[in-house]
């Protein structure tokens, strides 16, 4: 009896210094005319450079996105890669399977900016960029503040029934799980 306790004290113990506390400080969408402009916030418990490589790890994005059902590396060369995204999503009744491919590329060491390729996507324009910058504010902690900021028109019908407020819903919970997802992923490689 007290050998099992004293097991559950010792996982227990190794269970609690890892601190899992993905936040979402703002997410933002608005509507103007065809264009969407979206404004995301979240902050991780990691190290930057973890993060970095999680988000960059193209192949393998579905595995924090749960609504990311494909994505696949088109091209690579010294400056950027070229990404192809399949994303599997419902906001109210209606389920749509969006197409979008990516190029991308750092901008400098924080900040990663993605162009839509229209051709060859389901979107007209679009355009991403990620902060991703280690939070000095808790000398104590680990923390990782990432920031998104993307315009995208797309090129298949939103029911106006849908609305901002419900496609703002929707890219709430998508963003909530993946950055819990990241952080998750994060802490692991730390921990290897």
């Amino acid at each position: 009896m007290k050998f099992w306790f004293c097991l559950e004290l010792i996982l227990l113990g190794f269970v609690t210094n890892i601190t899992y506390a993905a936040t979402l400080s703002n997410v933002n969408v608005e509507k103007q005319g065809e264009k969407y402009i979206l404004h995301v916030q979240a902050r991780v418990f990691a190290e930057a450079e973890i993060v970095k490589d999680i988000i960059t790890d193209f192949s393998n994005l579905p595995s924090i996105n749960p609504y990311l059902k494909k994505s696949q590396i088109i091209n690579r060369d010294g400056k950027s890669t070229t990404v192809n995204m399949l994303t599997e999503a419902c906001v109210l009744i209606i389920c749509y399977k969006i197409n979008d491919t990516q190029s991308f590329r750092f901008l400098n060491n924080e900040t990663l900016f993605s162009n839509t390729i229209p051709n060859m996507s389901d979107f007209k324009y679009g355009w991403y960029r990620w902060i991703i910058r280690k939070n000095d504010s808790f000398p104590e902690k680990t923390i990782t503040e990432i920031t998104l900021d993307s315009e995208v028109i797309p090129d298949f019908f939103i029911l106006p029934i849908i609305g901002t407020y419900h496609l703002k819903k929707k890219i709430l919970d998508i963003a909530e799980i993946t950055i819990k997802n990241l952080e998750i992923t994060a802490q692991k490689k730390a921990v290897n």
